[in-house]
């Protein structure tokens, strides 16, 4: 869904772009997607409920083969998967976080594939930074194995942290 008012977002700048070279006309792009933001932003907290809304949250404890997603919008949250233990089958886990702080702390031993989809935002990877627009996939634990842990992150105006143990 976060990818769909990403593309809205940048088809309404390139058709103001052009509204405003052909035909003179002048869209309050910026006015208009912040709106749009904001709808977005209430209709996920209406039928999504987030996990963390305006505080703070820590998660852990002995993680088994649970899929879930972690919304943190104005606030902090700590996802320790440090002691997961080694899961039978493929996991998909996303973390979304909006004007806020995730910090996610990994079983260094569990194969881990990340796809990070950031705007705005930091993602702070082990071995890597990445800041303001990324879109990218990284890949932790043995290579010669298929990833056991499929996480997704979502980061909008935000910082997110991942580290293993």
């Amino acid at each position: 869904m976060s990818s769909l008012v990403w593309g809205v977002f940048i088809v309404m700048i390139g058709l103001s772009i052009i509204a405003k070279a052909v035909f003179g006309l002048d869209i309050p792009v910026i006015k208009i997607a912040l709106g749009c933001f904001f709808i977005y932003l209430g209709l996920n907290i209406m039928f999504d409920t987030p996990r963390v809304l305006i505080g703070t949250v820590r998660s852990h404890g002995h993680w088994k083969n649970t899929e879930g997603q972690y919304n943190t919008i104005f606030g902090s949250e700590t996802i320790d998967l440090s002691t997961a233990q080694y899961p039978s089958r493929p996991v998909k886990m996303k973390v979304n976080t909006v004007f806020g702080n995730s910090k996610i702390i990994l079983n260094k031993e569990i194969p881990t594939q990340i796809k990070i989809n950031a705007i705005s935002a930091t993602v702070n990877m082990p071995y890597d930074e990445l800041e303001l627009v990324a879109n990218g996939v990284y890949e932790m634990g043995d290579n010669n194995q298929k990833p056991l842990l499929l996480l997704t992150i979502n980061a909008t105006f935000a910082t997110v942290t991942v580290e293993t143990r």
